[in-house]
């Protein structure tokens, strides 16, 4: 796979990421809670952010 693909993948799931994060982000600042009144979503939203954090550094090192 050449680097242009490569980096195109890596964008490509980088702006996927960013895209749930925003909805997940929405969701919360409008209430959505879980049984416990916290909310449900800010660690799945964490591990998102540090999975497009590598896939950022992952593009860096490629160009």
């Amino acid at each position: 796979m050449e680097i242009e693909e490569k980096k195109s993948i890596i964008l490509e799931k980088i702006s996927h990421i960013d895209f749930h994060v925003s909805i997940l982000n929405s969701n919360i600042e409008s209430g959505y809670q879980n049984k416990d009144g916290e909310p449900s979503f800010s660690s799945l939203i964490q591990d998102l952010l540090s999975k497009k954090q590598e896939l950022q550094k992952a593009l860096d090192e490629l160009l």
